[in-house]
C-alpha cells in the first residue's frame, strides 16, 4: 500500500512537473510572438500623439510648431505616415515653403520596403 501511495506521488510529481514546465515555455513563446505586436502599437501611439500635437498647433495657428510634429509623426512611421505626409506639405504651402512642399512630396514618391510604410 505505501508503495502504491509513493509510485502515484512520483507520478502525480512529474506529471505536475512537466505540466509547469510546458506552461512556462508556452508563456515565453506567447511573450515571443506578442512582443512584435506590441512594440508595433508603441510606434502607432507615438506617431498618432505627434499628429494630435500637430493638429492641435495647426488650429492655433503655430505652424511652425504643427511641421515639427507632422515631421515627427511622418518619421516614426505606421498606418498616420502617409497622412502625416500630406498634412506636412498643406503646412509647409501656407507657410509659403514651396520648395520644402515640392521635395517632401518627391521623398514620398519614392518608394519604400519597410512593413510600416505597407501596413
Amino acid at each position: 500500500m505505501k508503495n502504491k501511495i509513493a509510485v502515484t506521488s512520483i507520478c502525480l510529481f512529474v506529471a505536475g512537473f512537466f505540466l509547469f514546465y510546458s506552461y512556462n515555455v508556452k508563456q515565453s513563446k506567447l511573450k515571443l510572438a506578442i512582443e512584435p505586436i506590441y512594440q508595433e502599437n508603441k510606434v502607432d501611439d507615438q506617431a498618432r500623439e505627434h499628429l494630435q500635437r500637430g493638429d492641435t498647433f495647426y488650429q492655433k495657428g503655430q505652424l511652425a510648431m504643427a511641421a515639427e510634429e507632422y515631421k515627427l509623426s511622418y518619421s516614426i512611421g505606421g498606418p498616420s505616415k502617409i497622412i502625416c505626409g500630406f498634412k506636412l506639405v498643406e503646412v509647409y504651402e501656407k507657410l509659403n515653403r514651396y520648395g520644402d512642399a515640392l521635395s517632401f512630396l518627391d521623398e514620398m514618391e519614392k518608394p519604400s520596403w519597410s512593413k510600416d510604410d505597407h501596413a
